[in-house]
């Protein structure tokens, strides 16, 4: 199920979070019929909120306004049969560290827009599913295989910090000379000095690599 664009969430928001239980390909669909109700509710009451399916978060200038409509979601959702997720439903200033929260993969906190933990463990699984030492392919054809999927995910999260860019390259280049070392029957993990200087980074744009840090820079460049 394709998610969309990353939401534009403004700091000094508090987050409510609900769990609605549908399943199947037509879920997303069957929550926003359901959910439209408290969309109008919330619009008529002067909250802003973004909803994806059954996962949402109401942005609010006041700790007192956030508790107040953390209350009339309750009210709306006890009286409609549904019941929100406490470990996913409280009040906070995601302008502040741990007071954040996680939407649709990203994290928001202390004023940044981070990739959540899972969403990073998820991307850092494929990777090393497609980067395993023991495949027999080039590594031209690796790289080919991998763009797809690291323009894709980028393309996602290219609204995160810049810091979660660096660390991704770093990571698929660790992995792709790992896989080099084991290619030409050396031992290692591609992790010394040595390896760095004899596959550097330039080597692996020569093949064609996509980087996410060199993608942010040139979209920077452009606003």
């Amino acid at each position: 199920m394709d998610r969309p664009t990353r939401p534009d969430l403004q700091t000094g928001v508090s987050p409510v979070k609900i769990t609605f239980c549908v399943h199947g390909v037509i879920s997303p669909l069957l929550a926003n019929v359901y959910l439209h109700e408290l969309d109008v509710l919330m619009r008529e009451n002067g909250y802003q909120m973004v909803r994806y399916a059954d996962d949402f978060v109401v942005l609010c200038q006041t700790a007192d306004e956030a508790r107040a409509g953390l209350a009339k979601v309750q009210a709306w959702v006890e009286e409609n049969g549904l019941t929100l997720n406490p470990d996913k439903t409280h009040v906070g200033d995601c302008r502040e560290p741990g007071q954040g929260f996680d939407f649709l993969g990203y994290r928001f906190e202390a004023g940044q827009r981070w990739v959540r933990r899972k969403s990073l463990h998820a991307i850092r699984d494929r990777i090393r599913a497609r980067t395993g030492r023991s495949r027999g392919e080039s590594l031209a054809c690796i790289i080919a295989k991998l763009n797809p999927m690291l323009r894709g995910w980028y393309e996602y999260f290219k609204h995160a910090h810049p810091w979660t860019y660096s660390g991704m390259d770093g990571f698929i280049r660790r992995r792709l000379r790992a896989l080099r070392r084991k290619q030409q029957k050396r031992p290692g993990t591609g992790r010394t000095l040595a390896d760095h200087r004899r596959w550097p980074n330039a080597y692996f744009a020569e093949l064609g690599l996509f980087t996410m840090t060199e993608a942010h820079a040139l979209a920077s460049q452009s606003r």
